[in-house]
């Protein structure tokens, strides 16, 4: 693997530290650089250090819950079913629920993320938020498929990805809650 210049390491900083402090999404379209924006999103397709350093960014945004946040990394590229990059391997939507964030949640949905993902611990975001007594969030996860049968049973597993290559940040800009 090549070095990454300097100058992408500052662009990838530069665009976390922007959406996280302005806590909204951005379609290209939207974003003040968009020469900035590409090369993050180019960088994010062909780097494992760029996909880590965003990756960290956006679970960032899931823990502090900030939405606009969130949506500014899927619009980028991020995959909804990222894990957290920690021995447990939380998933996105794990940890949205385990912060009790629904708005986080519901958008993880409009974007794909599985209700079937798992951490290491076989925790999934419909075993987490009955842990949590959650009921809003229950409710929100059955409607998006997720069942107490699937909850219970511990020898699923479902393959990561860390962004979604074919994603159009443009088409999602609009997408309302």
């Amino acid at each position: 693997m090549s070095k990454i210049p300097e100058y992408v390491i500052a662009d990838v900083a530069e665009f976390v530290s922007f959406v996280l402090e302005s806590d909204r999404g951005y379609a290209r379209s939207e974003y003040p650089d968009k020469i900035q924006f590409d090369r993050v999103k180019a960088a994010l397709t062909a780097n494992n250090e760029v996909t880590e350093i965003l990756v960290n960014g956006f679970f960032t945004a899931l823990r502090t819950k900030k939405t606009g946040a969130v949506r500014g990394f899927l619009e980028l590229g991020i995959s909804p079913d990222c894990v957290e990059p920690s021995p447990l391997q939380t998933p996105a939507l794990v940890a949205a629920v385990r912060v009790q964030d629904k708005d986080s949640v519901n958008l993880l949905l409009q974007f794909g993320a599985s209700v079937e993902a798992r951490d290491n611990h076989q925790i999934n975001a419909l075993t987490a938020a009955c842990q949590l007594k959650n009921s809003d969030i229950i409710a929100c996860l059955e409607m998006a498929g997720a069942t107490h049968s699937r909850a219970s049973n511990s020898l699923h597993s479902t393959s990561p990805r860390l962004f979604n290559r074919n994603h159009d940040s443009d088409s999602t800009a609009n997408m309302s809650l």
